[in-house]
């Protein structure tokens, strides 16, 4: 409500908001003085200068916006706290008693911290009882894991590499569910055309097998699952998507295999999806983007994987089958020597 102003020579003043002129309250106040003076054609002068002066006045009031800025953090550090104490069991509010602005204002502050207790203890039942479901669900997840791929299980190293890669996966899904949130508002429908949510059956595929695949991509679809509503879309989606994907990238030998991965992945999505949006009752024109936008996260993230794959063969020391093919590169030196030393044996290490 209140105005400080500066002068070039450093003087201050302050003054209301109702005092501020603006050209047109200017030039009318002016000739309201003008004409007092010199009432002569006083309705002519009158219309003459209120229809010239607006043009001819300037604002010279600029507005110092670090300044302000300053003044409001000076003058709020300099307001103290006032804190005032309600014991308990006291009554806030008798029968028939005037309710003032002070009991009204205790009253509020009493509704919000009995809603943020409320809040608290829902937030913690749910937690915990999240945590349950999750231990539970993983026990299970191990016992299966044991009867379908015991090797697994007995291998410390294999182990290590199951839940890296799971966790990896997992870390990729929230970074991506954080990135939509934040940047898009299309929606809950369209979240797992975003989540890469077959990266880690991409990765054990090659690195162990197809079993293992499926089953890393099932136990993290429904951690995904947990981690949003429990959304049954989401578990169904990840656990399709990880399976095709297991199957399509198993036996790759190619590059293209890779990309071949990446188009089924994004078309399985791109089909549950549509199931997911006819459900929504979405636009028509929402479907002319849900195929090329599943299928780039589908490639996207089988490329990833592809890239990823040899630092996770050279960390856990795990040969897949890109591995031995690169140990059929003829020109390796001891090959050439092979053939110019005993070619009789190189013509039969060539055969074998």
């Amino acid at each position: 409500e209140r105005l400080t102003l500066v002068d070039t020579y450093g003087r201050r003043s302050v003054i209301t908001l109702s005092e501020l002129l603006v050209p047109e309250r200017a030039a009318k106040q002016v000739t309201q003085e003008f004409v007092q003076a010199s009432p002569e054609n006083a309705s002519a002068t009158e219309d003459l200068l209120s229809a010239l002066l607006p043009k001819l006045f300037v604002p010279n009031l600029v507005l110092d916006l670090e300044g302000t800025q300053r003044a409001r953090r000076e003058a709020s550090e300099s307001v103290r706290m006032v804190k005032h104490t309600v014991p308990v069991g006291a009554a806030l509010v008798r029968r028939g008693e005037v309710v003032t602005r002070d009991d009204l204002f205790r009253l509020r502050k009493y509704e919000a911290v009995m809603g943020q207790e409320a809040v608290l203890q829902e937030a913690w039942g749910t937690r915990v009882a999240v945590a349950v479901l999750l231990l539970a669900m993983l026990a299970a997840a191990c016992h299966v894991l044991h009867a379908i791929h015991p090797e697994v299980v007995m291998s410390n190293t294999l182990m290590a590499l199951m839940v890296t890669v799971l966790l990896v996966q997992l870390a990729l899904s929230r970074l991506s569910g954080e990135l939509y949130s934040n940047y898009s508002n299309a929606g809950p429908a369209w979240l797992g055309v975003f989540l890469p949510l077959s990266f880690g059956a991409m990765l054990l595929a090659q690195l162990i097998g197809l079993r293992a695949a499926v089953w890393g991509g099932m136990v993290a679809s429904a951690v995904i699952a947990l981690r949003y509503d429990q959304s049954l879309h989401l578990f169904v989606l990840g656990s399709l998507s990880s399976f095709a994907a297991a199957l399509l990238m198993r036996r790759a030998t190619k590059r293209y295999h890779a990309l071949r991965t990446g188009l089924g992945v994004g078309l399985v999505v791109a089909l549950m999806s549509a199931v997911k949006l006819l459900e929504s009752h979405m636009p028509p024109t929402f479907f002319v983007w849900l195929v090329p936008l599943a299928v780039g996260t589908g490639v996207i993230t089988a490329i990833v994987a592809a890239a990823v794959t040899p630092l996770f063969e050279y960390l856990f020391d795990v040969v897949t089958d890109l591995s031995l093919l690169e140990l059929s590169d003829l020109n390796h030196p001891l090959l050439k020597q092979l053939q110019m030393d005993a070619p009789g044996t190189y013509h039969h290490s060539l055969i074998v």
